[in-house]
């Protein structure tokens, strides 16, 4: 919300994409998963949820795609949730293009500050001051 907020943008109305399902990196085991809390917590505040795994083929009574760029497409903001090998080869300036309000969210340590911020991200990671 606050990364949105930065932007001038409410939760509520926003597309955001959760990248990754499985609790385990590059895996596609959803037990225990975090991603089902953020997804409803982010439903609750009236976002728009597309979820994106590479490995997972379906998450019951969620959206899901394993097209990053399905996920991405006219998203507000990116949040990481897995640690999936994949999301290290992003290409951010190719991400900010896709998505229609630059906000990354990293939960996984998967990119520093700079490089979120260099690639014109408002970029909040947690866990990291």
């Amino acid at each position: 919300m606050q990364a949105l907020a930065e932007r001038g943008m409410a939760l509520d109305g926003a597309k955001v994409a959760v990248l990754g399902v499985a609790y385990l990196e590059d895996s596609d085991d959803t037990r225990n998963t975090p991603a089902t809390a953020v997804i409803d917590a982010l439903q609750h505040k009236g976002a728009s949820v597309v979820a994106h795994d590479p490995y997972v083929r379906e998450l019951d009574g969620y959206e899901l795609t394993r097209d990053l760029d399905v996920a991405l497409q006219g998203a507000d903001a990116a949040v990481i949730v897995t640690r999936h090998r994949a999301y290290y080869e992003m290409d951010l300036a190719r991400l900010k293009r896709i998505m229609r309000t630059p906000v990354l969210v990293d939960g996984r340590n998967v990119f520093d500050a700079e490089s979120g911020v260099g690639a014109g991200f408002t970029y909040k990671a947690i866990g990291k001051g």
